[in-house]
């Protein structure tokens, strides 16, 4: 039998593994190395912290991989010599495969800031742990990184009675993710339930009870008996610094079937860095929804399955305040730096019928590009945004262009969608056709 040697026991680590011997267990051996204590699912840490989810049914068994075959070894890789096809680990075992899974994931990214060992980072099941540890006598707790974990950390402990401040170096929330128009409805938002946000902000120091940074060359200091860093992960590439094996400075380039430029080396997960079918640039897209997709593409790949990775997408959604934010593609500043045409569509509607009492505010964005008008990013605020951007998403993924898009056919219901004439998608392509027909009967 063939052996699987999988580095890295997240999402992407299981299934790779799981898929590919279960699609050939006559054929493969697959073995996990694991550096950490558990397999928690991060996404539910907000959710943790103010007792809507369960700890424990974050935090998966080993038996949920053994289960299937795969062995699992508590051993963190050290090193990796891929051409006498050997893996060394800290225990001074030496593991020989076959074909290697490299699903080492992510660690906290540190920034580098005096007494940055008061805080703590949004990472593992202990980080968790000793966050609601702390958040239990806090009275004061600053957040640094206005990212989308830094938003939900902050949302989590302002639902808690913890004054909350949120510090961010970039000049709004969420950037490099969400438009500046977006950007600001989020910033009312976090202002409006009395978060404290600091915008061009640089952390400088964190004591016992405070936080010192900077904002225009003026040192200021806020009381904080919590500090949380969520400044963003790096790809854990350790292992394979001495290889042959290409990076670049978000992690391990990957061709569309999850290959190294290496034989018989595979990368999946927050440490892959595959191609966006969009701009056809190597992005990183570190969502656990991607990490599990990516991980069976190598699984099928493995086993000898045709199938490919459609593509980095960054489709991803969260929720704060009573609010939804998600999005998908690429932005429109992103747009504009690729594509002569970009072409926008927004729609202003509800959640639910608007005669409905009860009913929320929606608000969608479109982003066309290319002589096609191609589908290209999406992004949407308020309630109600998930099933719309998902199904841009797919749009985007299909390269479907504006007509194609117009053509959806969509579900009308009181209490579940919308009204039947304010589709948001729907609403959307018709802003945008409004602006090149108008700017077509200019140019006559």
């Amino acid at each position: 039998m063939k052996k699987i040697l999988v580095i890295g026991c997240g999402g992407a680590g299981m299934f790779s593994s799981i898929v590919a011997t279960q699609l050939k267990p006559k054929k493969f051996k697959a073995t996990i190395l694991s550096d950490e204590k558990d397999i928690y699912c991060r996404c539910s840490t907000p959710y943790i912290i103010t007792d809507k989810a369960k700890m424990k049914e974050a935090i998966q068994p080993d038996s949920m991989i053994t289960g299937y075959g795969v062995n699992v070894v508590k051993e963190k890789a050290l090193r990796v010599d891929t051409k006498k096809k050997k893996v060394f680990t800290d225990h001074g075992t030496v593991f020989d495969y076959d074909l290697l899974v490299l699903s080492t994931g992510a660690a906290p990214f540190i920034p580098p800031i005096e007494g940055a060992k008061n805080a703590i980072p949004v990472r593992s099941s202990d980080d968790v742990k000793e966050i609601i540890k702390k958040s239990k006598k806090a009275k004061t707790a600053t957040i640094i990184g206005a990212g989308v974990i830094g938003i939900e950390m902050a949302s989590a402990l302002n639902e808690k009675g913890i004054k909350t401040s949120l510090m961010e170096f970039a000049d709004r929330p969420l950037a490099g993710i969400a438009s500046k128009e977006y950007s600001e409805k989020i910033l009312k938002t976090l202002e409006k339930n009395k978060i404290e946000v600091y915008l061009s902000s640089k952390a400088t120091r964190i004591g016992d009870d405070f936080v010192e940074f900077e904002k225009e060359d003026v040192t200021k200091r806020l009381k904080s008996d919590l500090v949380i860093l969520a400044s963003g992960v790096r790809a854990n590439i350790e292992p394979i610094k001495d290889t042959p094996i290409k990076t670049n400075k978000f992690g391990i380039l990957v061709d569309d079937k999850m290959r190294t430029n290496i034989k018989n080396v595979y990368a999946c997960g927050d440490c892959a860095i595959p191609k966006s079918h969009i701009t056809h640039e190597h992005v990183p897209s570190q969502l656990a929804s991607s990490a599990i997709q990516q991980a069976k593409i190598v699984g099928y790949q493995i086993a000898g399955f045709p199938m490919k990775y459609g593509g980095s997408n960054n489709a991803f959604a969260f929720q704060f305040l009573g609010k939804e934010y998600a999005g998908a593609g690429i932005s429109e500043e992103n747009a504009r730096k690729h594509f002569r045409i970009v072409v926008i569509g927004n729609a202003k509607t509800t959640d639910v019928y608007k005669d409905m009492n009860e009913k929320e505010d929606l608000d969608l964005k479109l982003v066309f590009a290319g002589p096609r008008l191609r589908l290209v990013g999406v992004e949407a605020f308020g309630k109600g945004t998930i099933s719309h951007v998902e199904t841009a998403s797919f749009a985007i993924t299909m390269k479907n262009n504006i007509f194609k898009l117009m053509k959806y056919n969509y579900i009308a219901h009181p209490s579940l969608t919308p009204w039947p004439f304010m589709n948001p998608l729907i609403m959307g392509c018709e802003d945008a056709m409004g602006k090149v027909t108008k700017k077509l009967h200019l140019t006559k």
